[in-house]
């Protein structure tokens, strides 16, 4: 698979397509969840690990029906930046952007997975899938009170 996909510019709680194919666009994903994979231990301290936003037609190879970053969940895809993912360990926690210095909640991690459906962790051949916070960002206003003007 190539290293090059679709640049995605951030703009008003979704991802637009600009005409640059140089890079994946770059989120975070945070977590407490194991380091390896394959282990259950959990790490004792945060860990962070910057992720891509996948191809669609790579994603739909895990996540049936994706069409793209803007849709209900976002796709992250491994092989554009091997050895670092969130793991086993990690879900429900946070995928953050970075826009102007201040870190947003993108999404919300749900699983991790390749195409046969194995869990990965940092596999080359894995991908997240990450609910999208701006799609609810009507129930997290409720529930929280407040959501953030640049979600």
């Amino acid at each position: 698979m190539s290293s090059r996909s679709p640049r995605y510019r951030w703009r008003r709680g979704s991802w637009r397509r600009s005409r640059s194919t140089t890079v994946a666009f770059r989120l975070t994903v945070s977590g407490w969840g194991a380091t390896k994979p394959g282990s259950s231990d959990l790490s004792d301290r945060l860990m962070a690990a910057d992720v891509y936003v996948g191809q669609p037609k790579a994603c739909d190879r895990v996540k049936h029906d994706y069409r793209s970053a803007n849709g209900p969940v976002i796709c992250t895809e491994n092989s554009y930046h091997p050895g670092a993912d969130a793991c086993q360990g990690d879900s429900g926690g946070p995928l953050t952007i970075e826009k102007g210095g201040r870190r947003y909640l993108a999404g919300i991690l749900s699983y991790g997975a390749n195409p046969e459906g194995n869990p990965t962790c940092a596999l080359p051949d894995g991908f997240g899938i990450y609910t999208h916070a701006h799609q609810y960002a009507d129930w997290l206003r409720d529930v929280v009170g407040t959501v953030p003007s640049g979600s």
